[in-house]
């Protein structure tokens, strides 16, 4: 239990008891599932009460058709559901405002990645001490399954060169994607309708190296507006306001300020808002080195309780028309499904919901 001091009307601080909510959402008996790190923190707490929500595919579907017209747009991953139930909870709590972490992987460099980009600035400086150490931590903690060079020189490219090999590498990757969608130009004047600075025109210190060109991209253009967008939906549609602390200004000026060295020590990302919490926030916590990111477990959901979802949608007459994807190309993502394969799945639930959103917004709007 916590003392909120508030200002009466008479101008007088009222001290009035406040129980502190928490939302967490649950994953049982799956791999993403982060619930005993939401327990480790109400234990250290006290005071706490807690609330766990617990996600289903059956849940999703039945939430789709208002999920989908709060969004108004289709979504990359189900964990936009994830927060839906968080959001719905919080209402259901009798709550009205909620806090959220969103923005402290973009301003301390909490993902993954953000190692190669690291790792190219070093070879630019030819720190090479530094980047040998830097690059043994990151193939220990976190590209042990993965090449770690291909990314580290796509870091390196200049912006328009490195946009240029993703768009090569897409079209590699995800045959099943039509190419005329795959080259399709931006239109004009869309960054200035949706008023979106372009990454170029961002305004960065000249004397700042590439890489914070690179990390205030991520910041004002890439995935965070995105991120807050689905937030926004999610929370107004159950008439709750999500504030995000990390995002006001001053943290943002220190964060940003502050040389990726600082913020990737070892390997371990997140450096300085680690460090920030010790002895506040529990070891167990504070150790981790994993990122499992706000997610489903997408494979078990796409070969179980959502197979014959997308199934329908992927095998009817109005996908095959819509001409976004190649559709003699699904046998093989669907037989990489099968083999367990996570970006296969989320392939599949991405071209399913693109249909299931343009049934709602394209066919019976016309």
């Amino acid at each position: 239990m916590t003392i909120l001091q508030a200002l009466r009307s008479d101008g007088a601080l009222d001290a009035t008891p406040l129980t502190q909510h928490t939302f967490t959402a649950s994953l049982p008996n799956s791999g993403v599932d982060e619930a005993g790190f939401a327990d480790a923190v109400v234990r250290a707490c006290g005071g706490l009460q807690q609330h766990v929500v617990t996600p289903t595919p059956t849940g999703l579907l039945a939430a789709m058709p208002s999920l989908l017209c709060c969004q108004e747009q289709p979504f990359a991953l189900p964990n936009v559901y994830m927060q839906w139930e968080i959001m719905r909870s919080a209402r259901d709590a009798g709550l009205k405002v909620l806090l959220d972490g969103q923005g402290a992987d973009e301003i301390f460099c909490g993902y993954e990645g953000y190692v190669p980009m690291h790792l190219a600035h070093l070879l630019g400086r030819f720190s090479l001490v530094t980047l040998l150490r830097e690059w043994r931590a990151a193939r220990h903690l976190h590209f042990a399954q993965t090449s770690l060079l291909p990314s580290v020189v796509a870091a390196a490219l200049p912006s328009k060169r490195r946009n240029a090999w993703r768009l090569r590498s897409n079209a590699r990757k995800q045959p099943w994607l039509s190419r005329e969608l795959l080259e399709a130009e931006q239109a004009a004047g869309m960054c200035g309708e949706l008023d979106i600075t372009p990454p170029d025109s961002i305004e960065v210190p000249k004397d700042a190296p590439a890489a914070m060109g690179r990390l205030w991209e991520l910041f004002r253009h890439d995935s965070l507006p995105s991120l807050l967008r689905f937030e926004d939906r999610n929370s107004m549609a159950f008439s709750i306001e999500s504030r995000v602390p990390f995002l006001s200004n001053g943290m943002v000026e220190y964060a940003m300020a502050l040389p990726i060295s600082q913020k990737i020590r070892n390997g371990v990302l997140k450096s300085p808002l680690r460090d920030a919490m010790r002895q506040r926030v529990p070891e167990s916590i504070l150790d981790r080195t994993d990122k499992l990111g706000f997610s489903v477990p997408i494979v078990d959901w796409m070969k179980g309780g959502l197979r014959a979802w997308w199934s329908d949608l992927l095998a009817s007459r109005s996908f095959a028309d819509r001409g976004c994807f190649e559709v003699n190309r699904l046998n093989s993502v669907k037989a990489r499904l099968e083999r367990g394969d996570t970006f296969a799945a989320r392939s599949i639930w991405r071209m399913a919901l693109t249909e299931e959103w343009a049934r709602v917004f394209l066919d019976r709007s016309g």
